[in-house]
């Protein structure tokens, strides 16, 4: 008889990736570390009063591809205000994701730690 792990589906959790406003003290944008967990998609939020673009290199490991068409990389445009919901994949890379997120209304890319990161799982 085999004997191994077996990995459990998803549950339906939706995790909050928030792009913060400015920081008053310094005008940049720092994006916290951002854990996939159990969550089955995730919902990015655009706070910044402002267009964000997002580059995920490798986000199709991770995300199914919004458009529908695969991709290795995951480019999304998050308007004014907006939120964008993506799903992950149903077995992702378990890896760090290294992402950019340019903000128009500072002009210049939002901080992390080092570069913001999205870590699966």
């Amino acid at each position: 008889m085999e004997t191994g792990t077996a990995v459990a589906p998803k549950t339906a959790f939706e995790g909050t990736l928030a792009i913060p406003v400015r920081n008053a003290d310094n005008g940049k944008i720092r994006i916290e570390r951002f854990h996939i967990g159990e969550n089955k998609s995730v919902r990015f939020v655009n706070q910044t009063g402002g267009v964000v673009k997002i580059l995920i290199p490798d986000g199709g490991s991770l995300f199914v591809p919004p458009n529908g068409v695969p991709d290795t990389d995951t480019r999304l445009n998050i308007t004014v205000g907006g939120e964008l919901v993506l799903r992950v994949v149903e077995e992702p890379k378990h890896k760090k994701y290294p992402y950019a997120a340019y903000c128009e209304v500072i002009g210049d890319f939002a901080e992390g730690g080092s570069a913001p990161v999205i870590v699966c799982p």
